[in-house]
């Protein structure tokens, strides 16, 4: 009796995985005849155009193309018919982590280059180039154009890296006491001199302003400036704020203390 109930055990187990099986099977490798018709496949992230020097981060969407990610992703100069950067996810060895997919039509995915690429990607040489995302059944192009630079940045970037700081603590303080501060630095530019001097801080933008002022001087007459530095990540958040106070006779400098504490420091210089 013992033995027919452990064989009965066995058998309703091995029927009890095959379903599952299959239909896990099925969920990471639906029939492309149902799911290529609903095929979306984008890249966002990529500007019109950028100066020579400034990083390049972008992202390729995938949906209604089951558990999959694009076989191949590469930037193509246009002018002279070469390929200056590829991700082969064959080659790569990158491998993808899927839930059972009920409904290929309702699941996506994204590639982001900050997580296959340990900087972003820099042209040096002037031109027209593209973006090349392809799937399996699809493939789609973003194209872009890189002009010459004396360390400049693409208007589009500064306006979003201004308002990122803006939209923080220390730039707010500064800029309630201080309105007629200079904005004195404004970059993402690999090659401009900022990055050169807050290299330890890994930037992938910078904003730094600043205000001259003689009160509350420990010595009568004696100028002091004040300079706040924003640092950006490859995620475009802030990463590091910088609060310099500095005259001839004090010099003070806080890098990530906290909030309250740069704020108290810009208000004491």
């Amino acid at each position: 009796m013992a033995g027919l109930a452990v064989g009965i055990a066995f058998v309703l187990l091995f029927s009890f995985l095959i379903p599952i099986g299959d239909v896990f099977m099925q969920s990471r490798t639906p029939d492309p005849e149902y799911y290529y018709p609903l095929l979306q496949l984008s890249i966002a992230g990529v500007s019109d155009a950028y100066f020579a020097g400034e990083g390049i981060d972008f992202a390729v969407a995938q949906k209604a193309g089951g558990c999959a990610m694009p076989d191949l992703i590469m930037i193509r100069d246009l002018e002279r018919g070469n390929t200056v950067w590829m991700y082969n996810r064959t080659e790569s060895g990158s491998l993808l982590s899927c839930p059972v997919i009920t409904d290929p039509a309702d699941f996506g995915q994204a590639w982001n280059s900050i997580d296959h690429t340990e900087l972003p990607l820099v042209i040096n040489q002037t031109g027209t180039y593209e973006v090349v995302a392809r799937h399996l059944f699809k493939t789609v192009h973003k194209e872009f154009k890189v002009m010459a630079s004396n360390g400049s940045t693409s208007p589009e970037r500064l306006d979003r890296l201004l308002a990122a700081s803006k939209d923080t603590g220390v730039v707010n303080a500064l800029l309630e006491k201080y309105p007629d501060a200079d904005l004195t630095i404004a970059t993402a530019n690999y090659y401009s001199e900022a990055f050169q001097r807050f290299q330890q801080y890994s930037p992938n933008g910078i904003v730094q302003y600043s205000a001259k002022t003689n009160s509350d001087s420990p010595t009568v007459g004696e100028e002091k400036e004040l300079a706040v530095t924003i640092i950006f990540g490859r995620d475009g958040a802030p990463s590091t704020a910088i609060v310099v106070c500095s005259s001839e006779s004090h010099r003070s400098l806080l890098a990530n203390a906290a909030p309250s504490r740069m704020i108290e420091e810009i208000n004491r210089c």
